[in-house]
């Protein structure tokens, strides 16, 4: 059984208690019993429906609605689009299910990301799969082919914000792809593997003392031992003669030698002068120390990114 009537004034207060300012003369309602059950169906007058109350009281809107002041849109109004909920923002419409806009990212304390959301692992996606993603982060993490795109991977891994010029970041232009295809430099996407700042450290107790002005003694120095040897002793034809030596006739060709004397040694007394104060220059280097890596403490989470 189904009676098709006006139901204005029932109708209107209805809505009215859900917060809707559609005018009566804009709807009719049916009341279909045909299914054993009493329920209104809303249609608009040109018999498009777009909603019905069941009997137990659930209002279900399968069509546009707009809950507020129908003739003065205003911030605070709530619409139903027929796919989402809208809400009135600054004289924009922002929806409900999107007020995380695609491509953020956050920490995330499961282990399998939530509705809405993909773990950021590197994973490659089909471009139309995820178009609101791929519009708001492109290839800047990588992609396999023009079909495609990745997630940003940062499994083990800290972000960084973008230099953009500021020259927080002295090596930002050497920064490298983090997937195939993706971005390099000042880009977000790019990639930077870890690095220690180049650094000197202090002497410590590595230097030699600097300060004394000493002597060296002769301690064991001495002559070696083993080596008989004679002197050649080049003499005038005249030897022991007084007189001008320049009358002396050379006796080159016949000189004369001392005996040897055999094996013997020769005493180094005294000692080395003073030195300067002075120091010595520590060669080497120091052992290694420290683990794998430079790291701040740490507790792992999940990244996660909006779809």
């Amino acid at each position: 059984m189904m009676v098709t009537a006006s139901y204005r004034l029932l109708f209107f207060i209805f809505f009215f208690a859900y917060g809707t300012m559609l005018s009566a003369a804009d709807i009719t309602a049916t009341l279909d019993s045909s299914d054993g059950s009493s329920a209104f169906t809303v249609k608009n007058l040109d018999e498009t429906s777009i909603g019905w109350l069941d009997s137990t009281g659930n209002a279900t809107i399968s069509g546009g609605l707009l809950l507020g002041n129908s003739t003065s849109i205003s911030n605070g109004t709530i619409r139903w689009t027929g796919a989402d909920f809208e809400g009135r923002k600054g004289g924009a419409w922002v929806s409900f299910t999107q007020s995380v806009p695609p491509g953020t990212i956050l920490p995330y304390g499961g282990t399998t990301a939530p509705n809405g959301y993909l773990l950021c692992n590197g994973a490659s996606f089909l471009r139309t799969a995820y178009s609101d993603l791929f519009t708001a982060i492109g290839t800047a993490y990588g992609a396999v082919d023009g079909t495609h795109f990745n997630v940003p991977d940062l499994r083990g891994r800290f972000i960084r914000g973008t230099d953009n010029g500021a020259g927080n970041d002295p090596d930002a232009g050497a920064r490298v792809v983090s997937n195939a295809g993706g971005h390099t430099g000042d880009n977000v996407g790019s990639l930077q593997a870890d690095a220690l700042e180049s650094h000197l450290h202090a002497k410590g107790t590595l230097a030699a003392d600097n300060g004394g002005i000493h002597t060296h003694g002769n301690g064991t120095l001495g002559t070696s031992t083993t080596g008989a040897h004679t002197h050649v002793v080049r003499a005038g034809r005249n030897y022991g003669k007084t007189g001008d030596p320049s009358d002396w006739s050379d006796n080159n060709s016949n000189p004369e030698t001392t005996s040897s004397a055999g094996d013997h040694s020769h005493t180094i007394t005294g000692a080395l002068a003073d030195s300067a104060a002075h120091g010595h220059t520590v060669c080497g280097s120091t052992a290694n120390t420290g683990g794998n890596e430079t790291r701040p403490a740490n507790i792992y989470v999940n990244f996660i990114i909006k779809y």
